[in-house]
């Protein structure tokens, strides 16, 4: 068995700001977002992407299977996959440095 660290566990102010965030979102929005990111099946959308599209895993499968990114970039033209090995669901908060280097470098190869 493999076993994932995160090195960057969100400290309780940054977890209180989350939370605070999310619960921006009125219940009657966040509840119909994810009735849909759970029952509809976006697979055919992939292949209508035309705009560049920077696909971010964490290499740790206990919320998403990092396979699902490599099934993105193979149905999505010019979409490139980055994964994040010390990451799970949310590298931009678990690898804040690494997620910012490599949106960075990215954001700076479109001009």
């Amino acid at each position: 068995m493999v076993r994932f660290k995160t090195q960057h566990v969100p400290d309780d102010s940054r977890t209180a700001w989350i939370v605070e965030e999310i619960l921006k979102v009125p219940a009657s929005i966040a509840s119909t977002i994810l009735t849909d990111q759970t029952f509809r099946d976006y697979r055919e959308v992939l292949g209508t992407i035309t705009c560049p599209t920077l696909v971010a895993f964490g290499a740790d499968p206990k919320m998403t299977d990092p396979a699902a990114g490599s099934f993105i970039i193979e149905r999505t033209l010019g979409a490139e996959l980055v994964v994040f090995d010390e990451s799970s669901h949310v590298p931009f908060l678990e690898e804040p440095a690494e997620f910012d280097r490599v949106l960075s470098e990215w954001a700076s190869r479109l001009s």
